[in-house]
C-alpha cells in the first residue's frame, strides 16, 4: 500500500467530500439512530433555526440525516443540512451557551471521543471537507508555478498555538453569555466561531445557496462580518502561501489533535534505519519537521502532523516509519529503487 497512500488518500477525500456535503441529497430522510439524543434549543435561546435569512447565522431548517458530531469540519450550513449536524466546536458553543445539562451532552461526547480515539487527525489528513477545498488551492497555487513561503520556527510556533487561542476564545465567549449582562446580546455572541468560519461560506455555495456575506443590523454583528470576511481571505491565502496553514490554525483540529498521543494510532521511527534525508520533512503537507528532528526511536506522533502518511509513503529507507493501528502495521516505508 505504501507507494499509494496519495491515491488511496485522494480517494477517500472526495469520497468523503460528497458524503459529508451532499448527504442529505443522498439518503431521503434522516435516520433515527436511537442512540444518540437530539439537542435542543430550550424555550427563547437562540438556535440557527431561528434567524432570518439576513442575519449571520441564518441556516435552512433542513435536518441533518445523521444527528451526531464527528471529529471533522462538517458543518451546519451544509446544503439542506448535510450528512452530519455540525462540528465538535458548534456542538460545544452552542450547548455552553443553552446550558445543557451534561446528561444530554454526554452521549455526543462519547460518540466524538470514541471516533477521535481510535483515528486522531486521519479525520484531517483523510476525511475534513473544509480540507479537501483547501488542497484544491494548494493544486491551483502549484498550477500556477508558486511555490509555498517557508516561515521562521517562530512563526511556526506562533501559528501552532493560534488554534488553541481561538478555540478558547470561542468556548469562553460561549460560556461568558450565560451572565446576566450578556444575556442582552446573546443572540449576537450565539455561535461565535461560526461566524467567522469560512465553512459558514464556503459549505452553502456548494449546494447553489448564498450565505448571508453581511449583516450590519448592530455593532457585535457587523464585527463579526468583517472577521468573517477577513477568515475567508486567510483561509484562502493559508493554502496559497504556506504549506496547509489553516488545518494548523483550525480549532476543530485542534480539539482533535489531543488524540494524536496515546489513541490507537501510531506513527513510530525506528531511529537506526533513519538516514536524516529530510525528505519527512519536506514532503510534510503541514511543514513540520517533527519526525526528522526526532533523534530517538519510537511513537513521533503529535498535534501538528495531520496524518497524511506522505513521509511514511516517501521514505527511502525499508521500515524506517511505520504507521499502525491498534499495534497493527498498515504502512510502512520501503525502498523504491528508480527504474531504468
Amino acid at each position: 500500500m505504501t507507494g499509494r497512500i496519495s491515491f488511496w488518500r485522494l480517494v477517500a477525500r472526495w469520497t468523503a467530500f460528497i458524503i459529508l456535503v451532499y448527504g442529505a441529497f443522498l439518503l431521503p430522510k434522516p435516520l433515527e439512530t436511537g442512540l444518540l439524543p437530539e439537542t435542543k434549543a430550550p424555550a427563547g435561546q437562540p438556535s440557527t433555526t431561528r434567524f432570518d435569512r439576513s442575519r449571520i447565522l441564518w441556516a435552512s431548517d433542513d435536518p441533518p440525516r445523521i444527528d451526531a458530531y464527528p471529529p471533522s469540519a462538517v458543518c451546519r450550513f451544509m446544503p439542506r443540512g448535510g450528512m452530519f449536524k455540525a462540528c465538535v466546536l458548534h456542538f460545544l458553543s452552542e450547548n455552553l451557551t443553552w446550558g445543557t445539562a451534561l446528561k444530554y451532552m454526554l452521549p455526543h461526547i462519547v460518540f466524538y471521543t470514541v471516533l477521535a480515539f481510535l483515528f486522531a487527525r486521519l479525520w484531517c489528513g483523510w476525511v475534513c471537507p473544509l480540507g479537501s477545498v483547501g488542497d484544491v488551492l494548494c493544486w491551483i497555487r502549484k498550477r500556477l508555478g508558486y511555490d509555498h513561503v517557508k516561515f521562521t520556527r517562530r512563526t511556526q510556533r506562533t501559528i501552532r498555538y493560534s488554534n488553541y487561542a481561538i478555540l478558547g476564545l470561542a468556548l469562553g465567549i460561549s460560556v461568558l453569555v450565560l451572565l446576566p449582562p450578556l444575556g442582552v446580546c446573546r443572540d449576537e455572541l450565539f455561535l461565535p466561531y461560526c461566524q467567522i468560519c469560512p465553512g459558514r461560506l464556503v459549505f452553502p455555495l456548494f449546494g447553489g445557496r448564498v450565505p448571508t456575506w453581511h449583516d450590519f443590523s448592530t455593532p457585535i454583528y457587523g464585527v463579526f462580518t468583517v472577521l468573517g470576511w477577513m477568515f475567508a481571505v486567510l483561509f484562502v491565502l493559508a493554502f496559497f502561501t504556506g504549506k496547509n496553514v489553516w488545518c494548523r490554525l483550525c480549532p476543530i483540529g485542534a480539539i482533535t489533535s489531543v488524540f494524536n498521543r496515546g489513541g490507537a494510532v501510531v506513527l513510530r521511527k525506528d531511529q537506526g534505519k533513519c538516514s536524516n534525508c529530510g525528505i519527512c520533512a519536506e514532503a510534510c503537507p503541514v511543514a513540520s519537521t517533527r519526525v526528522y528532528d526526532t533523534k530517538r526511536t519510537g511513537d513521533v506522533s503529535h498535534a501538528d502532523c495531520i496524518l497524511c502518511l506522505r513521509c511514511v509513503e516517501l521514505c527511502p529507507k525499508d521500515g524506517c516509519l511505520k504507521f499502525r493501528l491498534f499495534g497493527r502495521t498498515l504502512a510502512e516505508s520501503s525502498f523504491k529503487p528508480v527504474r531504468k
